[in-house]
């Protein structure tokens, strides 16, 4: 017994040296990430002076329609690109030539179809071209950048990674931010300098950062893509779930709460939303080691991976939301005079934080081993709770009911990961002990 003990002690210095490069890599993704955030900063608070809020609540819920969407566009090739070349590095070239032509199909057909019925399914007027354009930045051309980074991501190529993400940024600043300072924005001047921004980087990023592996096109192999279907259809029901559980309340709030107190609700959610990329980054990171591990079926390192990253991120999440909530006041001024209620907005929803910080770690251990049906109906079950809740509490209690499903829905989610997590673990457990007894 005392040999086991003294081996396993071996085997976690050994893995945590093995963490150490991935935790490198993972601070250059958090600094890449905090200019990320700095950037889109400048963007949200450009676009939100130049719409105004009635027309930042109009793009507020088409954007939540299109984030939901996007994890459809590429029928789940990035998290599945993530795992294969994680797995096997030789998989690069054949990933981006099938995730290429599955996302240019599929994103710009669901792109049209949003053209077509989002202003109607929403219950607001918004016009067509500007919306095609911002359909295809977000689905079909942002879908090609996330196929992109998920390999990068797969080959451990964290620097570029990050490079990718932050150039986006910039580059929708640049053009955005041009066109408010020299034009003004309206609808169509944002679409169009969005958009522009959008595939203006796709061709640079693909260009530098894809040459070895982006060109020339391997020949389209269809039995690959049928045999990641099936993971790959519960990784974008997960995925838009869980885009739908972020942005349902903002698709309700212009139609049932005004665009006023939407355009608000959006801006303080946007804020809490970025107080969380930093954990977003380093799940990104660790994410291609939680698939190796989840590979070998029956070690305990993913345990033991889980436990020393969970502890890090709910730490952040309570300190982040508690410095959020005492600096929420300068929301108002930042944004402008006609985000008077944005403060109080952001204090109730910025403990959400908390929660995602906790429940992230867990989905990903659920998909290194390869759970990927458990998550969906996870998040299934997550979003019939918020929708519920939404269509009830909006109604009576405007945005305050918004914030009760949010909390309710997230809070759901988190206790069916912890049940599917402990049962993973006691299932790896059993297998290894035989009859689960040392």
């Amino acid at each position: 017994m005392r040999v086991r003990r003294g081996g396993n002690r071996i085997q976690q210095q050994k893995s945590k040296h093995a963490l150490e490069p991935i935790l490198r890599g993972a601070s250059v993704l958090l600094a890449g990430y905090g200019l990320r955030i700095l950037v889109q900063s400048l963007y949200f608070v450009v676009v939100t002076r130049g719409l105004g809020a009635e027309d930042f609540g109009r793009y507020s819920g088409i954007q939540a329609v299109l984030l939901t969407l996007v994890a459809f566009t590429s029928l789940g090739y990035p998290v599945l690109a993530v795992r294969d070349v994680s797995r096997q590095p030789s998989m690069d070239r054949q990933v981006w030539s099938d995730g290429l032509r599955v996302t240019l199909l599929v994103g710009g057909l669901l792109a049209v179809a949003v053209s077509f019925f989002g202003p109607p399914l929403l219950g607001v007027e918004f016009p067509r071209l500007p919306l095609l354009l911002l359909a295809l930045a977000e689905l079909p051309v942002y879908g090609l950048i996330l196929v992109l980074n998920a390999i990068q991501q797969g080959r451990g190529q964290l620097r570029q990674m990050a490079v990718v993400e932050v150039g986006l940024a910039i580059s929708r600043l640049i053009t955005v931010g041009g066109t408010w300072w020299f034009l003004g924005l309206d609808l169509g001047r944002f679409a169009l300098a969005h958009a522009s921004g959008s595939i203006l980087w796709l061709f640079i990023a693909v260009a530098v950062f894809g040459r070895g592996w982006t060109w020339p096109l391997l020949n389209f192999d269809s039995r690959g893509v049928r045999a990641r279907l099936h993971d790959g259809i519960n990784v974008c029901l997960y995925n838009a779930g869980r885009s739908f559980l972020l942005g349902a309340d903002k698709m309700l709030l212009p139609g049932m709460a005004g665009l006023v107190v939407a355009g608000q609700y959006a801006a303080a959610f946007r804020v809490a939303a970025f107080a969380l990329l930093p954990i977003q980054a380093l799940m990104s990171a660790l994410y291609p080691r939680f698939f190796l591990e989840g590979g070998k079926k029956t070690s305990r390192s993913l345990e033991a991976l889980w436990r020393r990253t969970a502890p890090l991120a709910a730490v952040y999440g309570a300190v982040v939301a508690a410095v959020v909530f005492a600096a929420a006041p300068l929301l108002q001024p930042i944004l402008g005079m006609e985000y008077p209620d944005a403060p109080r907005y952001l204090r109730h929803l910025i403990w959400l934080v908390v929660i995602q910080a906790v429940y992230l770690p867990l989905g990903d251990t659920l998909a290194a081993q390869d759970r990927f049906g458990f998550r969906t109906a996870s998040i299934a079950l997550a979003i019939l709770v918020n929708l519920s809740l939404n269509l009830w509490l909006i109604p009576a209690m405007a945005w305050k009911g918004a914030v009760i499903a949010a909390y309710a829905s997230h809070f759901c989610l988190l206790i069916s990961f912890v049940f599917g997590a402990v049962y993973s673990f006691r299932r790896v457990s059993v297998a290894e002990n035989g009859d689960g007894r040392e």
